[in-house]
């Protein structure tokens, strides 16, 4: 809840210029690089804010270990060219079983846009993740 109070805090000052984009998330899949029954399939709403190399995201998944993961997110992807673009992203995010509060966490993250259709890849320490968005 914290999270989606600071996400409506960030959004209200932002100054919607040309290159300020708004995004739905829907969530996307994963693979792990050593399966062991872990869900592959983390769907679940958020809201992303793009404006140039930064951004910021808010919203909720079924994590791997089926449970629900909150987060949020600021982006920072300084390299790219046209419709792609590379950084990182960092933030909090809770949901998993040895820290079921919040924790940090800082991964490499990867974005083609296409038109309204983007898709997001991360890499983790125990797997790699695609995540889906619709600008609006």
């Amino acid at each position: 809840k914290v999270g989606i109070v600071l996400a409506l805090w960030f959004f209200s000052g932002i100054d919607a210029r040309a290159d300020t984009s708004f995004w739905l998330e829907t969530g996307g899949v994963s693979h792990h690089f050593h399966p062991n029954g872990y869900n592959e399939g983390n769907w679940g709403p958020g809201i992303t804010v793009r404006d140039g190399a930064y951004g910021v995201s808010v919203g909720e998944y079924r994590n791997s270990n089926r449970e629900w993961s909150h987060f949020l997110y600021g982006i920072y992807q300084p390299l790219g060219t046209g419709n792609f673009r590379v950084g990182v992203i960092g933030g909090v995010i809770d949901g998993y079983p040895r820290e079921h509060a919040f924790r940090p966490a800082v991964v490499p993250m990867a974005s083609y846009t296409y038109g309204h259709l983007g898709v997001d890849a991360l890499v983790t320490t125990q797997a790699v993740a695609l995540k889906f968005r619709v600008g609006f």
